[in-house]
């Protein structure tokens, strides 16, 4: 099968729009992200002398289900719950691993963050609100302060608004201890900045829970009926793909935007099917395709990620040692540095000076554990070389390699769930390669 020629557009943003699978989209329809974006680097295409394997018609691939079978049992070996996959709209492939049912709703952790720029893609498309408006606009409490009223719509969701990014409440999810937060919302608006706005990626909670609030205003203002964005969303596409997510909820009424949804493994392929169709459920277009495409355009912060979705794409920096870096700068800036003192940290576990080596360690563990999903940005970064294209897909992923892998060109969508607390070396890389070209570099037994 030749490589579809849009992969050879030389417009950057056009070619990193059209490898997420996004159709013949003109770039006048893709606004740049903002006035500091910075062009794709010449080097997306750096290998195009070297030799590539075409695209695989994996609908005329014979060996494609023994594949599927063997990437199967790359995730059953590396603390597997279940793997399901879509060709081109249809189930060809699903097994339940573990103890865990495909039919049970499971954690997606992280994964839930997708939801938002879906909601926030609806909204632009409602006249509810645009991308580069300030937050402080509808969040009024932040109009005095003159860093915080800067902060974008953009910004929230691209995780570059600079606010701590308030993990502390999430580390009930994780334990299954009652989170000492009850109203994250709040927590979220009060959150001090740890950089200038639009000028870090920072990985966290408090962005999407800030957006929540903002969606949530914006909704009474305009008399819409909806309660909260997760009423919104239902009503604008999860009624009509017949999917029914569960959302928690904080005792505030908060819905856990960045992290706390469940759902089945076929409802979160439905969600999947429907941005690999751009927007489109059978006849009826519910979402504008280039409303869609706004976000899966590399942020200026961190080109791996766009608006709430890891684009599976090269990149400069491992995504691991830039989060392990920020947690530790943002720990010393709270004064949680390591010191040779035995002495606990404060009770409030932010002020004390010598906080103990390990819980130093612990929390660089816990979140870099957190940020494993990003690693598929590196792995698939390799397949995207191989096929000689900037980007192969996009993905939503979360804590235990909650994956949802949408790969437009290969007309898959795939779900893969792990054990929410598990310690396996599952790597994205391996488990793509084996499911797309039968091989693994550095297959895990």
């Amino acid at each position: 099968m030749p490589l579809p020629p849009r992969f050879l557009a030389a417009a950057a943003l056009r070619a990193s729009l059209l490898s997420a699978g996004l159709g013949a989209i003109p770039v006048a329809l893709a606004a740049a992200p903002d006035s500091a974006s910075k062009p794709e680097k010449p080097g997306a295409h750096a290998d195009a002398d070297a030799p590539k394997r075409p695209l695989p018609d994996l609908a005329k691939d014979p060996e494609f289900l023994n594949r599927c079978k063997a990437a199967a049992a790359y995730s059953a070996r590396n603390e597997g719950e279940g793997v399901l996959i879509m060709l081109d709209g249809k189930v060809v492939f699903e097994e339940a691993q573990g103890d865990w049912p495909l039919s049970r709703p499971h954690p997606l952790a992280s994964g839930t963050k997708s939801f938002s720029g879906i909601a926030a893609a609806f909204a632009i498309q409602d006249g509810l609100l645009q991308l580069d408006e300030r937050a402080s606009d509808t969040l009024t409490e932040w109009k005095s302060d003159p860093d915080k009223s800067r902060i974008t719509v953009r910004q929230l969701l691209s995780l570059s608004a600079g606010l701590d990014p308030r993990q502390d409440g999430l580390e009930a999810f994780r334990t299954g201890k009652r989170s000492p937060v009850l109203d994250h919302a709040q927590d979220a608006l009060t959150a001090p900045l740890v950089a200038k706005p639009g000028e870090k990626f920072i990985y966290g909670s408090a962005s999407f829970y800030a957006f929540g609030e903002l969606m949530k205003r914006k909704l009474h203002a305009a008399d819409t009926g909806d309660e909260d964005v997760v009423e919104y969303l239902d009503r604008k596409l999860f009624s009509k793909i017949h999917i029914k997510p569960y959302f928690g909820k904080d005792p505030s009424g908060a819905p856990n935007l960045p992290g706390g949804c469940m759902l089945d493994a076929r409802s979160w392929a439905v969600f999947g099917e429907f941005v690999r169709n751009q927007g489109k459920v059978g006849d009826e277009q519910l979402l504008r395709p280039d409303l869609l495409a706004q976000l899966f355009v590399p942020s200026t912060t961190n080109a791996n990620y766009g608006l709430t979705w890891w684009l599976l794409s090269e990149q400069d920096e491992n995504p691991e040692d830039a989060i392990r870096r920020d947690e530790i700068a943002r720990r010393g800036r709270l004064g949680l540095t390591p010191a040779k003192s035995d002495k606990p940290a404060d009770a409030d576990g932010t002020t004390s000076t010598d906080a103990p080596r390990g819980r130093l360690r612990d929390r660089i563990r816990d979140r870099l554990r957190d940020a494993h999903r990003e690693r598929a940005a590196r792995g698939a970064s390799e397949l995207s070389r191989e096929f000689g294209v900037t980007s192969i897909g996009v993905m939503a992923a979360g804590l235990g390699k909650q994956r949802l892998y949408i790969l437009p060109d290969l007309q898959l969508t795939v779900v893969r769930f792990g054990k929410l607390r598990g310690q396996a070396p599952y790597e994205d890389r391996d488990f793509l390669r084996t499911l797309i070209l039968g091989d693994s570099e550095t297959p895990k037994e």
